[in-house]
């Protein structure tokens, strides 16, 4: 019995997962993102050497209607 696996369809897969993977990333932050950044950094404690941080809330939430 003679069988042949062929890697090369498993190196263009990879290949592809990881260039689609390194141009989905952004340098760019919006303004909500460098605004949530700033209170996060402003939120770290360390007590009893362990660090704190806060969650970061939206403050203009939606009211959910009653069932």
């Amino acid at each position: 019995m003679f069988v042949f696996i062929a890697n090369n369809t498993l190196e263009t897969s990879l290949k592809q997962f990881w260039e689609v993977e390194s141009e989905t990333e952004c340098n760019q932050m919006s303004l909500e993102d460098k605004k949530v950044q700033v209170q996060i950094e402003n939120s770290i404690e360390n007590k009893d050497n362990r660090y704190i941080v806060r969650l970061p809330w939206k403050s203009d939430k939606e009211t959910l209607p009653d069932n």
